[in-house]
């Protein structure tokens, strides 16, 4: 049959956001660490890099790479086809395998230096005792090289779709939003405001569907004749007609921190100039 199916991401922490992916260790893989890149291309502007460093018996070449768990193997069904895919590059062109552990076949794709969607299908053997999703470099590998990832997706059926979150990172995730992204400020000609007047906007914070209050505001300076001040959920701009405002627009960087994880919000203002 044509099987299909696809879109349910069975892999948290996919794209990836914090460095919760773990280097080949032991006997398939001494000497790699793992750390979190910049990637433009990737969903959140982060890959995950895997260096080969050197064994501790100074070996300077070795295969190995990296792995990342799925969900609890209990959320698979045995015996059906599931498809894995990634977005991969090089250091320089590499063979890897790219598999989920409990996958009953295996896999060899020539990976190069240019980012570039692979994906591999096979069934599932949910008896198997482990369940990570593998990125293995199968030549030997010099001190220095790397591979990186991201974009990883392990869905059920034959068919790779788009990337997307796992459930969990959905439900986990943070949505930060001001009330007010923009205001407007009536001034004369020459940028002196019309009126003394204090604008704010309020800060709301989400965990999934969760409204989370135990966030704080780092510092927003005064700026451009604009006075600031806050408290704990409110960030006020307050102008005075004995005040210039000194450019015609511009914005504040609010910092918002929540289990030490620091979201930066723009509030942008211009003023309307009057006469």
């Amino acid at each position: 049959n044509n099987v299909e199916i696809g879109a349910t991401n069975l892999v948290p922490n996919s794209a990836p956001t914090s460095g919760l992916w773990y280097a080949s260790e032991g006997s398939w893989g001494e000497g790699w660490s793992c750390s979190l890149v910049e990637c433009t291309s990737a969903p959140y502007g982060k890959a995950m890099r895997a260096t080969f460093n050197g064994k501790t018996d100074a070996t300077t070449t070795a295969s190995g790479g990296m792995h990342r768990s799925s969900i609890s193997s209990d959320k698979f069904i045995d015996g059906e086809t599931y498809t894995i895919s990634a977005y991969i590059r090089a250091s320089k062109n590499k063979k890897i395998a790219i598999y989920n552990e409990m996958m009953t076949t295996n896999n060899n794709i020539n990976v190069t230096t240019e980012w570039k969607k692979y994906t591999f299908t096979s069934t599932i053997d949910t008896s198997k005792e482990y369940y990570s999703n593998i990125f293995y470099v199968k030549e030997s590998t010099s001190v220095g090289e790397w591979i990186e990832a991201h974009s990883l997706k392990l869905e059920k059926g034959n068919k790779a779709t788009e990337w997307s979150p796992c459930l969990q990172d959905l439900q986990n995730s943070y949505t930060v939003v001001l009330t007010n992204e923009s205001q407007v400020i009536p001034t004369s000609s020459e940028r002196v405001p019309t009126s003394n007047t204090t604008y704010y906007t309020d800060i709301q914070v989400y965990q999934g569907a969760t409204k989370r209050t135990d966030y704080t505001i780092g510092t927003v300076s005064s700026a451009n004749g604009i006075t600031v001040s806050k408290t704990t959920s409110r960030v006020n701009f307050a102008v005075s007609t004995g005040t210039k405002i000194t450019a015609d627009g511009g914005n504040f960087t609010i910092p918002i921190t929540i289990d030490g994880k620091t979201f930066n919000k723009t509030f942008s203002w211009s003023c309307s100039k009057q006469g």
